[in-house]
C-alpha cells in the first residue's frame, strides 16, 4: 500500500506508467497551496471514499456468497476485491495525514496514520488467509533470491509487510525519496 511507485518518486526518470496525480506527495506535504489541498480534499478524497463505500457494499453481498463456498479461485477473487477496497480506504487515510501535516494539525495527522495502520492490519489478515492455500514453496515466494528480472525477490517478498505501510511511514516521517524503505533496485529497473 505504498504512496507512489518508485518511478513517480525518482524525478530523473519521472515517467508515468500508472495513473497518478499532477503533483507528488512530497510537494503536497511540504509546499502545496490551499487551492490544491482544497481540490484534493473535495475531489480526490471524495472519489476514494465513494469508491470504497460502493465496493464495500458489493463486498458485503459477495461475502455472503463466499461464506458458503470452499476455498476456490472465485473466493480468492472476492478477497482480492476486498483488498482493493481496503487499498482505497488506506490511500484516503494516508492523503488525509499528508494534508494534516501540511496544515500543521498534529493530532489529526496521528489519527489518520493510526487509521491507516488499522486498515493495513485488516489487509494483512486477508493476505494471511490467502497464504494458507498457496501451492508453491514459501521460500520461493517470499525470499530474496537470484533472478534474471529487475526484481530479485520472490513474488510476495515484502520485508516491511508485517510492520508498517510504506506510504504511511512516508507521511509519518515526511520522507519522500525514491529509495526510502524501497525494495526496488532502480539501476536494474532502468537496465543498468
Amino acid at each position: 500500500m505504498c504512496a507512489q511507485t518508485v518511478t513517480d518518486e525518482f524525478s530523473l526518470f519521472r515517467k508515468q506508467f500508472q495513473p497518478r496525480p499532477d503533483f507528488t506527495f512530497k510537494w503536497l506535504a511540504n509546499k502545496s497551496d490551499e487551492a490544491t489541498r482544497d481540490k484534493v480534499e473535495k475531489v480526490g478524497l471524495v472519489q476514494l471514499q465513494e469508491y470504497y463505500s460502493k465496493s464495500e457494499a458489493l463486498n458485503v453481498e459477495l461475502s455472503m456468497l463466499t461464506s458458503t463456498l470452499p476455498h476456490t479461485p472465485m473466493s480468492e477473487y472476492f478477497m482480492a476485491l476486498q483488498l482493493t477496497s481496503l487499498r482505497a480506504k488506506h490511500r484516503a487515510c494516508t492523503v488525509n495525514a499528508i494534508l494534516a501535516h501540511r496544515e500543521k494539525r498534529k493530532d489529526d495527522k496521528a489519527h489518520w496514520l493510526q487509521k491507516a495502520a488499522e486498515i493495513r492490519l485488516q489487509g494483512l489478515e486477508f493476505v494471511n488467509l490467502l497464504e494458507q492455500d498457496y501451492k508453491y514453496n514459501a521460500a520461493y515466494l517470499y525470499a530474496e533470491r537470484y533472478s534474471h528480472t529487475s526484481y530479485p525477490y520472490g513474488y510476495l517478498y515484502a520485508p516491511i509487510c508485517s510492520t508498517s505501510g510504506n506510504g504511511r511511514e512516508q507521511a509519518r516521517r515526511n520522507r519522500w525519496g525514491y529509495n526510502f524503505m524501497s525494495i526496488w533496485k532502480v539501476g536494474r529497473i532502468i537496465g543498468l
